[in-house]
């Protein structure tokens, strides 16, 4: 028996002596051998007992306060908990299991059993036992990985790294029971966390509202291991958000639940004095100061196109340009290009590639910068290439101090879901990676994100409609037949972002550039002409009612004369359409409203 765990407070019991994988796992007492037995009871056990194995033994959770963190190597999440224990948690005695897996040593006093998602392990603390050291099953020994002593371990660690592996049942009970030696005055002194410090100040302007501030400062609390109880008496004595003293246990509850990023199947609209008091204020809210607060951010990456601090999706099919729009559109913000014709500012970008090799990007970067005319080979673009784990909290914090070290502003997946373990459908597992990972890049980064996402064989974005109604903006790509040309279409604005617009992409393997153009004016109305004959029509006749720039038209006038003019003989459907061509061509606006304007931009259509 190695010296770690010669202690007299451990229990140990015998295995069976068989070489079943399985079966010589199991005690070879069946009864009771919860109980264990001492180092001296196990020697005679296994010496006296035929059915016990002589060259394996059993140690059990509990007794002497060990804990076993137990990962398994098939599990779905094997890769993220052994990283996080490696990263964060004391060294201490390692094993590896005959399957590859891992058993962590640790003293704490008050850690409980529980159990990791999909099949990824568990922390055996009371009543389980694992198979010891150096034995050896099916020709297969226990292997020391790491001699270390038995180290203790904090369960605030448990709290803060693993919460998000626990299996569902219970989970909350388990974590906020856990006991932590961080203290209220040692958490309130953390003078490098600004953002707690904002909270604990009662600033509230980036959340919006004191609620969100609360639910805010409650997660930082979370976050850094205090108990529900010290929670709530921070709450109480130390914040200054000004909404938690006075409100009801029901919210109180309600927010500590929303920190702790879990929330009842069985979701009750709670209608307390307090809100609704909130609702009068918000309504009484002076309207010049109101639109003096929601003044037009005037910054821009791309106009037109892309602003900060927020999210967007590039979607098409396999193979239609898209990463090759996201390198371009990257190498244009970082050398102040204008991309597609569209003026840039220049921004360090941040660009992690699951899905393409060092030697592609190496060569579309060549070409690209070469098609642009760019002689330096040094600008703010880094490239992060088949690594990175959304799914592992060290990565995103990594990842979050990078973009603020070094001043990013955009940071582009390509493509997302070779970044997370999410499932697309759900929308439970993509409202997870807005609030967990998305949300807090932008708010506390003041950095955009661009994720690349594949589209169905119909050419619509994959997934669930969350996934769309996540993002600020969305933009739909389809490649020409040619395989020339592109069009991208925007499915969804929040900043008036252009619509619709076609370029090309040119590539010349003797000269070594790929050049990527926006169409002009009158290539975009020759696109439009192999366009169905009577959409040209309606664009046409449309147009006749806007005889001079800055003329207004209403959509239900317009709507109107057809009918009397045409009878009939263009669907509404054909019109809708006709409007939102000229409208993405330049020759309308729209007020979004019902109400179109004519520009300055001359009709060069014909009849």
């Amino acid at each position: 028996m190695i010296k770690q765990l010669q202690d007299p407070k451990f229990r140990f019991c015998v295995l069976d002596a068989t070489e079943d994988i399985k079966q010589g796992k199991s005690p070879g007492i069946k009864t009771a051998w919860q109980k264990g037995l001492t180092n001296e009871e196990l020697e005679r056990e296994m010496l006296n007992n035929p059915k016990a194995s002589k060259i394996r033994f059993g140690i059990i959770g509990g007794p002497g306060n060990i804990r076993i963190i137990d990962v398994d190597k098939k599990g779905k999440w094997f890769e993220s908990i052994v990283g996080l224990i490696e990263a964060e948690f004391p060294k201490t005695l390692t094993i590896q299991t005959i399957s590859g897996g891992r058993h962590y040593y640790y003293y704490a006093e008050t850690l409980p059993n529980i159990n990791f998602k999909d099949d990824s392990g568990e922390i055996r603390a009371e009543k389980r036992m694992v198979v010891s050291p150096n034995s050896t099953l099916v020709g297969k020994k226990y292997y020391i990985m790491k001699d270390e002593p038995i180290s203790t371990l904090d369960p605030f660690l448990i709290k803060k790294f693993l919460s998000d592996y626990m299996t569902q049942q219970k989970q909350t009970e388990k974590v906020e029971n856990l006991e932590t030696t961080k203290d209220i005055e040692e958490v309130l002194n953390i003078q490098k966390d600004v953002k707690l410090q904002t909270l604990l100040k009662g600033d509230y302007s980036v959340w919006g509202s004191r609620s969100e501030a609360e639910a805010a400062l409650c997660q930082k609390l979370v976050f850094y291991g205090l108990t529900k109880e010290q929670i709530f008496q921070v709450m109480e004595n130390h914040s200054h958000l000004g909404k938690w003293k006075d409100a009801p246990n029901g919210y109180k509850e309600m927010t500590y639940q929303k920190a702790l990023g879990w929330q009842p199947e069985e979701k009750k609209e709670i209608r307390t004095e307090t809100q609704k008091e909130e609702k009068k204020i918000k309504l009484n809210f002076k309207l010049p100061k109101y639109f003096a607060k929601l003044k037009k951010d005037k910054r821009y990456i791309i106009d037109e196109i892309l602003y900060p601090a927020t999210i967007n999706m590039l979607y098409s099919k396999p193979g239609e340009f898209k990463s090759l729009l996201a390198l371009d559109l990257a190498i244009s913000v970082t050398n102040k290009r204008d991309f597609l014709g569209f003026k840039t500012k220049k921004y360090p970008i941040m660009y992690l590639d699951h899905e393409n090799n060092e030697q592609i990007i190496k060569e579309r970067l060549l070409m690209l910068c070469n098609g642009k005319n760019i002689k330096r080979r040094s600008f703010p673009l880094l490239f992060l290439v088949r690594e990175g784990d959304l799914d592992s909290p060290v990565f995103v914090e990594s990842l979050k101090q990078e973009i603020i070290n070094k001043k990013v502003k955009l940071i582009i997946f390509d493509t997302l879901h070779r970044f997370a373990q999410y499932e697309e459908n759900r929308a439970d597992d993509i409202n997870r990676l807005y609030t967990k990972i998305f949300i807090p890049i932008v708010s506390e980064c003041d950095c955009a994100i661009l994720f690349l996402h594949h589209a169905t064989k119909q050419g619509e974005y994959r997934g669930s409609g969350d996934l769309l109604g996540m993002v600020d903006v969305g933009w739909s790509l389809k490649k020409w037949k040619d395989d020339k040309g592109f069009t991208i279409e925007n499915i969804k604005s929040r900043s008036r972002e252009i619509m619709k617009f076609h370029g090309t992409v040119e590539r010349n393997d003797e000269l070594l550039t790929t050049t990527i153009k926006r169409l002009g004016d009158a290539a975009e109305y020759n696109l439009n002409k192999n366009k169905p004959k009577k959409l040209n029509e309606v664009m046409s006749n449309i147009m006749k009612l806007f005889t001079i720039a800055g003329m207004e038209q209403k959509k239900t006038f317009i709507m109107d004369n057809f009918e009397f003019n045409y009878k009939g003989e263009y669907s509404e459907a054909t019109i809708r359409r006709g409007l939102d061509q000229l409208v993405g061509l330049d020759y309308l606006t729209s007020d979004k409203r019902g109400k179109f304007t004519r520009t300055n931009k001359e009709w060069i259509g014909s009849e």
